[in-house]
């Protein structure tokens, strides 16, 4: 079993404004994946990550990083927590599912599969993109589903879209979101009838 989650006693949440602990574990990169950030790896593979960072009793810094998974096909919440060392190099500590201590193999392989979703991502959006072939199709939003790990299943009056959740940017997941609660229009930009790469408000 790995570290147990250290306690705050003091906390500043990410959405408001992020302390400069934050932003430093955002920027930093793990010895298991030195290509990227903490931040590609979180941003690529969870869902609506959130960065709180706190400090214990005696005066340890850390920082909980929270966000949705899918674990053993079912959707679950997972908490990680980073420590900052005295010498300012970056401890992975801790991690929790639905508030259970998970074991270091687990938590091992949950920091494995986040660098390979960074890096698949990276990998998406930097390949050139033949505009001549891509579609824009208007449609009405009718509701959102998610599949798989990191899927996205959007019913529209057009049939239903499907597209990468870790590809895809906070304004877009909004926008998303607000057309299917007022079943409004939304322009769907992709190669694919069904896989579609980016939504828009209008075409």
């Amino acid at each position: 079993m790995i570290g147990v989650l250290a306690s705050l006693s003091f906390t500043v949440q990410a959405g408001w404004f992020e302390s400069k602990e934050v932003n430093y574990l955002k920027q930093a990169r793990l010895q298991l994946c030195a290509d990227h950030t903490v931040e590609d790896m979180a941003t690529s593979f969870l869902s609506d990550p959130e960065w709180e960072y706190g400090e214990s009793e005696d005066g340890e810094r850390f920082i909980n990083l929270e966000g949705g998974l899918t674990f053993h096909d079912k959707p679950a919440t997972a908490l990680m927590q980073f420590m900052i060392n005295p010498d300012t190099s970056v401890e992975f500590n801790a991690l929790e599912f639905n508030g259970i201590p998970q074991s270091l193999m687990i938590a091992s392989a949950l920091l494995e599969k986040m660098c390979s979703s960074a890096r698949e991502n990276a990998s998406y959006t930097s390949q050139p993109q033949d505009t001549a072939s891509i579609e824009r199709t208007l449609a009405t939003v009718y509701g959102l589903d998610t599949f798989g790990e990191e899927g996205l299943l959007i019913r529209t009056d057009q049939g239903e879209f499907r597209m990468n959740l870790a590809a895809m940017t906070e304004p877009e997941l909004n926008i998303l979101k607000l057309a299917a609660f007022s079943a409004s229009s939304l322009c769907f930009i992709g190669q694919n009838a069904i896989y579609k790469d980016s939504v828009e408000q209008s075409c």
